[in-house]
């Protein structure tokens, strides 16, 4: 199993996204088969990225939503903030910008826990520009005082 998620960890690094796609898709059953959990979030993970690469945004929600449980289930907060801020990318390159905002609140409150001030200030970047696309100035300022706050 490991041989075949450095694979696609390969061919992702080489930018060859399909044959990291084969290795991912044939990574998934065997881990999900086993039990093998943080199998399926690597295979999962991997496969969202490399859909993402290739503009396939419907498939990398698909992937990132499959995996959103899973981390959620084990407490992985880290691929959590990874499978959050994939759908708020995802969403984004779609341009429904109310989902962005949707998946990109629910990282503030990890980020907060956690206590990684540089993406708490990318993650109100983008609910800026989110809110901005909305044409919500109100939520967008707002965001940029919270911004403005944790600068100084």
């Amino acid at each position: 199993m490991a041989a075949i998620a450095q694979q696609g960890r390969s061919y992702a690094a080489l930018e060859d996204n399909a044959k990291a796609i084969e290795s991912y898709h044939q990574l998934l059953p065997i881990a999900r088969k086993i039990g093998n959990r943080e199998g399926e979030i690597i295979a999962l993970a991997g496969l969202s990225s490399a859909y993402a690469a290739q503009k396939d945004h419907a498939k990398a929600i698909e992937s990132y939503h499959q995996m959103l449980p899973i981390v959620r289930e084990i407490g992985n907060r880290e691929m959590e903030i990874v499978a959050l801020a994939g759908l708020g990318s995802a969403y984004a390159a779609l341009k429904d910008h109310t989902k962005v905002i949707e998946f990109e609140q629910q990282i503030l409150p990890i980020l907060r826990e956690i206590g990684d001030r540089k993406l708490e200030i990318a993650t109100l970047g983008r609910l800026v520009l989110a809110y901005a696309a909305r044409g919500n100035y109100a939520k967008m300022l707002a965001n940029i005082l919270r911004l403005l706050l944790i600068l100084n």
